[in-house]
């Protein structure tokens, strides 16, 4: 991953977490240098999976991801956050392998609720939750050399 580089993330894409449910990270995939915006500079995606193989004796290191769209080109008035939705290709979600080198660093989607009137069933965890959802917030990405009363 880029970004600080004294920062380390890990970025799971396990089918199942300490013997419990799936934990797929969410992350931000590097966009354009000049990008004026976040929606401009970096994409969102869902990792499903990681992957290496071996090619011409080259190690090839991916990630199979599922990316997301922002619904507006500006953050939502309200709360300063920025808005996104799952991709789709027809009724699926887009999907793509990408070299991890892509990953700038692990995100926080939070799911906006009551969107089209969804009730949350109990059923709904943080393993499902962006299957069941339409529209998440983006969380600001944490900066520990920022000053929090700024």
């Amino acid at each position: 991953m880029h970004g600080d580089p004294q920062l380390k993330e890990r970025v799971r894409a396990v089918n199942s977490w300490r013997n419990g449910e799936a934990w797929r990270d969410v992350v931000f995939l590097e966009g354009s240098s000049e990008a004026q915006t976040i929606s401009d500079g970096l994409t969102i995606a869902r990792t499903r999976l990681s992957f290496s193989f071996k090619f011409k004796d080259h190690l090839h290191e991916c990630a199979l991801i599922e990316d997301f769209e922002y619904v507006r080109s500006t953050p939502n008035e309200d709360s300063g956050m920025w808005i996104v939705k799952p991709k789709l290709r027809g009724r699926y979600r887009r999907s793509c392998i990408i070299p991890i080198t892509h990953i700038y660093r692990g995100a926080h989607l939070l799911p906006i609720h009551g969107v089209d009137n969804q009730k949350v069933p109990p059923t709904v965890s943080y393993a499902n939750q962006l299957d069941f959802y339409s529209q998440f917030y983006v969380s600001k990405p944490y900066n520990p050399h920022e000053s929090l009363g700024a």
